[in-house]
C-alpha cells in the first residue's frame, strides 16, 4: 500500500506489481489487482496481472478482476472484457457488460436490464448499480430495484444492497431507506 498509494503507480509500484504477478499466494494476487489499473503502470504489466486474475481458479479473483474492468474500463482489456460477456458466473458477466457499456458498445445494457429482474439477488443488485452509475434509461426501474432489496427479508440482500450503493461517489440515495434495512432484523 505504501509503495502503491494514490492514482498514478511509482517506479516502487512498478516494480512491486512485477513481483506479485509472481505470487503463489492468493492474498498477494487479490492486493496486487488494483495496481493494474493505476496511471503509468505499463500496459503489459497490467494486462498481466488482469489476465492472470481472470485465469484464476478462484471465483472471488475473477469476479474482483471483472469489476476492476467495469470501473476502469481500458481499450487494451476489450477482447478480454468481450469474453468475459459470456463467462458461465452471472456476477463478472454484469461487469464485464458495464466495462463494454463504457466503452461504446450500448447494446450490452441488455445484460443489466435483464440481469436485473432474475432470481438472484447479488447479480441483481450489481446489474442495477451499474445501471444506474452508467446513467442509462433504465436506471429509473434500477433504482427502484435498489429499494426493494433494500428491504428485502434477508439481511445478506440488504447489506449487498447498501454495499452496492455505497459505490455510487455521484448518486444521492434517501439515508433513512439505507438506514432502515440495516437496523431491520432478519426474518426466517
Amino acid at each position: 500500500r505504501y509503495y502503491c498509494e494514490g492514482d498514478h503507480a511509482k517506479p516502487k509500484c512498478i516494480w512491486l506489481a512485477t513481483q506479485g504477478t509472481e505470487s503463489f499466494d492468493w492474498k498477494v494476487r487479490l492486493l496486487n489487482l488494483p495496481n493494474a489499473f493505476l496511471q503509468g503502470i505499463p500496459q503489459p504489466l497490467a494486462r498481466k496481472v488482469a489476465t492472470g486474475a481472470l485465469r484464476d481458479s478462484d471465483p472471488s479473483l475473477r469476479r474482483a478482476a471483472a469489476k476492476l474492468l467495469a470501473q476502469h474500463p481500458e481499450p487494451w482489456a476489450r477482447e478480454m472484457t468481450e469474453k468475459l460477456a459470456h463467462s458461465p458466473d452471472p456476477i463478472v458477466r454484469v461487469h464485464a457488460a458495464a466495462s463494454l457499456v463504457r466503452l461504446g458498445e450500448k447494446a450490452y445494457e441488455r445484460v443489466h436490464s435483464k440481469d436485473m429482474h432474475g432470481k438472484d439477488p447479488e447479480v441483481a443488485a450489481e446489474a442495477a448499480n451499474h445501471l444506474i452509475a452508467l446513467r442509462t434509461k433504465t436506471a429509473t426501474r434500477a433504482r427502484s430495484k435498489m429499494a426493494e432489496l433494500l428491504k428485502d427479508r434477508d439481511e445478506v440482500v440488504r447489506a449487498n444492497a447498501v454495499y452496492c450503493l455505497s459505490e455510487l461517489k455521484q448518486d444521492r440515495w434517501n439515508l433513512g431507506l439505507i438506514e432502515q434495512s440495516l437496523s431491520d432484523g432478519s426474518r426466517p
